[in-house]
Parts: C-alpha cells; structure tokens; sequence
C-alpha cells in the first residue's frame, strides 16, 4: 500500500521534520526524517494484543517508516500505527514489520510497510474497532 500523495503531504507537514544532511537518497521511495512519538498497537491474527507500546520514528515514506524501540519485534508481525493528524482523530494505518535491527544491547531499529486497512476484512475490521475503544 502507499499513501496517497495528498495524504503524505498533509502527513509530512503535520509532523515537525528535520531533513537529513549528506548524499541524496537513492532510495526508490523518498524518505524523510521525523522524530515523533507514536503509538503502536501489536496484533495477532487481527486483534489487539500486549496493549499498546510507544516509539520514536527515525524516518517515514510513502510506502513505510523506521522506528526506534527497547523491544525486539518479530518479522512480519502486524500493528496498528496512530499517527499524529492535523483533524481531531489520529491517521490510523495497518503496518508490518520488514525488519528489526539490533543498534545497542536493547536498542532496536524496526522497519515498517503500510498493509491495505480491506474493510471487508473481519479481522481488520475487529482490530480497528478495538483499537477506536
């Protein structure tokens, strides 16, 4: 999945960046540098799990984001992401993880890519509808 182009404009300029010094990106995907705090919400098989956990973004593109953690996260383990939003109610996105990567003893770097929120999922629907509780 990848966030339309209105909607990562408005993400962008909801959240403060700081763009990063150096080499340009040869990424496919560009990608820009935001420290925001955000809230994740682990699931299994579709349903909230573990309660919530708070992280540090490191970066977000149109296609995914990186975070810092004190935890580990296992491949293709899926949360909910709240993002901060100019509007009254947080941008929610369907997330799994890519990859986890040790940076410190218990210091994490974890990469994310948006999933599809299918609405005719029952198990996405269920996760949403726990998550807005």
């Amino acid at each position: 999945m990848q966030l339309s182009a209105e909607l990562w404009k408005s993400l962008v300029s909801s959240i403060r960046c700081e763009h990063r010094k150096g080499s340009p990106e040869k990424r496919k995907n560009q990608r820009v540098q935001i420290r925001a705090r955000i809230t994740l919400t682990p699931l299994q098989d579709g349903r909230p799990v573990a309660g919530n956990v708070d992280v540090w973004t490191r970066d977000i593109s149109g296609q995914g984001m990186s975070f810092t953690s004190n935890q580990r996260f296992s491949p293709q383990q899926q949360f909910l992401i709240e993002l901060p939003w100019p509007r009254k109610v947080p941008l929610r996105l369907l997330a799994t993880t890519r990859q986890c990567r040790k940076l410190a003893d218990n210091v994490y770097c974890i990469g994310l890519i948006y999933q599809p929120m299918a609405s005719e999922s029952s198990q996405t629907a269920s996760a949403n509808a726990a998550y807005a509780a």
